[in-house]
């Protein structure tokens, strides 16, 4: 018999994440048509998946002076996203409601503060992306030593590993809503007022 062979890194995160995700519906986690819940379009949309599959990675690198502003992930209802923290604690908001455009996000902003985590190295966080605001408002300057060795050579201080739902279909890549026209607000903005604005 063959030795196993170890995963590559991607394979082995999404194993990871899938394996984390279990165990949060064992523990409560709402599921879509679950004991009725997920009625209607914003609550079936903010409870998770009854079938799902975790086919992409990403890789998002933070230097200390590093925040992003408020958004939603591009992949709409299917923005389901496991989030790995390594690193420096980054602390993240987010708005407790469905708010999928800037005219919605405001308005939810108005009626509801944002929630704020700390989210710390190891820290696992399990979010509706596509539909719940959120943002980074600042990270520690100070990574635990471990990562500072990792990251020595590199401004980096923190990583925020992304394994997502979106991309189990292909109608949701980004080659395929770029084919259809899809353009997010900042390309509508530079076509409107011109590069460089």
């Amino acid at each position: 018999r063959a030795p196993e062979q170890p995963q590559p890194p991607p394979m082995a995160l999404l194993s990871t994440a899938a394996e984390l995700i279990d165990a949060a519906l064992r523990g409560g986690l709402k599921q879509e048509g679950a004991n009725g819940e997920g009625e209607g379009a914003e609550g079936g949309a903010l409870c998770f998946p009854r079938e799902w599959a975790l086919r992409s990675v990403l890789g998002l690198g933070y230097r200390a002076s590093d925040d992003m502003a408020w958004h939603t992930d591009m992949a709409g209802e299917e923005g389901w996203l496991c989030s790995i923290s390594l690193g420096a604690t980054a602390r993240f908001e987010y708005l407790p409601a469905a708010a999928p455009s800037a005219r919605r996000r405001c308005v939810v902003q108005n009626e509801q503060p944002p929630v704020k985590v700390d989210l710390e190295c190891g820290d696992v966080l399990l979010l509706q992306g596509g539909l719940l605001p959120h943002r980074i408002v600042g990270v520690t300057r100070e990574p635990p030593p471990f990562f500072a060795g990792i990251s020595a050579g590199t401004a980096l201080c923190r990583v925020n590993i992304q394994v997502r739902l979106w991309g189990h279909d292909p109608s949701l890549s980004l080659g395929s809503l770029l084919e259809d026209g899809f353009q997010d607000e900042r390309s509508e903005r530079i076509s409107a007022e011109g590069p460089g604005s």
